[in-house]
């Protein structure tokens, strides 16, 4: 992780960091939108299972049993989609924090390894959660519950890491406005 920390921290340049932000706010807009829009025309107003917070074991048996084919079709062209939407976005979010890090005291600066290896833990379970997903839509009868069980246990977890990558994001940048705000004449 220390060695991705570090090309990160020296790949910290606009010619890097704007396209790859394009491309995740494209991703998200992408995912958030109007391919939510089409599965929920596919599935009476269903959402994907991978952006439910409170998805459950017996929630993700009965809307996976629920899809018609074309709605099956749909949801694992998407997944395909949601492999790569996390790795870009993640990757655009640990720049922005390796940019806030750098107003952290030196001391400080090796927490960023961390932040790193709890950003792409979250990858690596959204990565599961997906195989998880699509392994229980494929297979409704009868349903995976096993399977089922751990993807939600992932789906879970990585919704926590984003929680705690989130506001430790936050929290560098007060910590980093009040550092300057105080450092500033009045």
């Amino acid at each position: 992780m220390r060695s991705l920390a570090d090309l990160i921290r020296r790949s910290l340049r606009l010619p890097v960091f704007l396209p790859l932000l394009a491309l995740s706010l494209v991703a998200t807009w992408f995912g958030l939108k109007p391919s939510q829009v089409h599965f929920a025309a596919l599935t009476d107003g269903q959402s994907f299972v991978d952006v439910q917070p409170g998805l459950t074991v017996a929630s993700l048996i009965v809307q996976a049993g629920s899809y018609t084919p074309e709605a099956v079709h749909y949801y694992l062209q998407w997944s395909g989609f949601d492999f790569a939407w996390p790795l870009l976005t993640f990757t655009a979010m640990m720049f922005i924090a390796g940019w806030l890090f750098r107003f952290l005291p030196s001391r400080r600066q090796g927490l960023f390894t961390l932040v790193v290896a709890v950003g792409y833990a979250a990858v690596l379970m959204d990565w599961g959660e997906n195989v998880g997903f699509v392994w229980v839509v494929l297979h409704p009868e009868p349903p995976p519950l096993s399977v089922a069980g751990l993807a939600v246990s992932l789906h879970t977890a990585k919704l926590f890491f984003l929680a705690v990558f989130n506001l430790a994001c936050v929290a560098v940048l007060f910590w980093a406005a009040g550092r300057k705000l105080m450092k500033s004449p009045a």
